[in-house]
């Protein structure tokens, strides 16, 4: 299994399991891998501005 889609099963089941789509679930992701820091808000706004490729490969290149 290659990273990538060792990364895409990893979404699936987060997704599946929090009953979301793929879309929310990168965003929810990636805010909580940087839960804590003082610019949240911008990140989250940030985030909300990405396209769905832009999400996936910034998950994928973390």
């Amino acid at each position: 299994m290659t990273k990538f889609e060792k990364y895409v099963e990893d979404l699936e089941i987060y997704c599946q399991e929090f009953g979301c789509n793929k879309r929310e679930g990168l965003i929810d992701i990636l805010l909580m891998l940087h839960e804590g820091v003082a610019w949240m808000d911008q990140l989250e706004k940030e985030l909300d501005s990405m396209s769905d490729e832009k999400l996936m490969e910034v998950y994928i290149n973390f």
